[in-house]
């Protein structure tokens, strides 16, 4: 349990801060193209840094795109898992649901869900560490 969920949290913290990359990128492009840069450079020095951050911005886009099939796969493999510690990791931190409402849902009640989730954060608290 302990690895796919490592996993599956470290992949989506590196979407994360891809997109914030490609983002600051794009700006970067923007300036060079129409903005601030675009007048005091040459044409050449232009042409070189705009493909270069094309590029850079389509290589982190094919990154995203292998990582978020990485993480679909994760989440695939999850739906087959067993056990109490699996079905509260899987709906707590890829599903985004509530501890209460996966009690509710489950037919378990709030406490003992509450006290399972804390097992989960301990155990990975551990491996953490």
């Amino acid at each position: 349990m302990i690895k796919w969920l490592s996993r599956y949290e470290a992949i989506n913290q590196e979407i994360a801060v891809i997109e914030i990359d490609i983002g600051c990128a794009e700006i970067e492009y923007y300036r060079w193209k129409e903005g601030d840069l675009s007048k005091t450079q040459s044409f050449e020095a232009l042409l070189l840094k705009q493909r270069e951050l094309s590029q850079l911005i389509q290589d982190k886009k094919v990154l995203i795109n292998k990582l978020k099939e990485q993480s679909e796969a994760i989440e695939k493999t999850v739906e087959k898992f067993k056990g109490i510690h699996n079905m509260i990791a899987k709906e707590k931190y890829i599903h985004g649901k509530t501890l209460a409402k996966i009690a509710g849902e489950n037919h378990y009640s709030e406490q003992y869900i509450y006290n399972k989730h804390a097992e989960i954060k301990k155990i990975l608290s551990y491996t953490e560490s």
